[in-house]
């Protein structure tokens, strides 16, 4: 085992409307799309990913196992944001950020289904090697208690990558280096 091969990084989530270009290689992101907009800084627990696969196990007579089936997947990115920005407000309720004579507003009600594209681009520091997550399409699917006290504050979301046609798949992760080979 190779210490260079123990990826630990930081970075930060861009999102736009979902249909955004987005970055097909590694060298695309020196050109990403200007409605990509950076939601802000992230917190010290950083990016949480999580893949999970259902499957039914199919027996024979004897209870024995003969086949597995695939029944569903889920692929989920958690993230909590420290900064209070239209971005992340729009995230969090589900709501658009509205101008107002002294400043601004939110409306709390039923959030809105709405599809993102979002990019998430993480480099680790000591060894420069680059990970970037792209998900053409994600929805909100949890939103955590907001706690806003003097040493603590932050907008926990659960997203969830959703099949998009176009791209053929739920989003991929782009790597500058060949990690096609062990």
């Amino acid at each position: 085992m190779a210490a260079d091969d123990i990826f630990a990084g930081s970075g930060q989530c861009l999102s736009g409307p979902h249909g955004t270009p987005l970055p097909a290689d590694i060298g695309d992101m020196s050109g990403l799309d200007t409605a990509m907009l950076d939601l802000g800084t992230v917190s010290e627990d950083g990016l949480e990913h999580a893949f999970s696969v259902d499957k039914t196990v199919i027996k024979d007579w004897n209870g024995r196992p003969v086949r597995i089936i695939g029944t569903s997947s889920e692929i989920s990115f958690k993230l909590t944001f420290l900064e209070t920005n239209a971005e992340v407000l729009a995230h969090y309720y589900g709501a658009t950020v509205e101008s107002t004579t002294t400043g601004s507003k939110i409306t709390l009600d039923q959030p809105a289904d709405v599809n993102f594209a979002m990019v998430i681009p993480v480099e680790d520091p000591s060894t420069g090697k680059l990970r970037v997550y792209v998900l053409p399409r994600v929805q909100v699917m949890d939103r955590e208690s907001q706690t806003v006290k003097p040493d603590e504050s932050g907008f926990g979301l659960t997203y969830h990558a959703i099949y998009d046609e176009t791209v053929g798949s739920c989003g991929y992760i782009l790597f500058d280096q060949d990690m096609s080979t062990p």
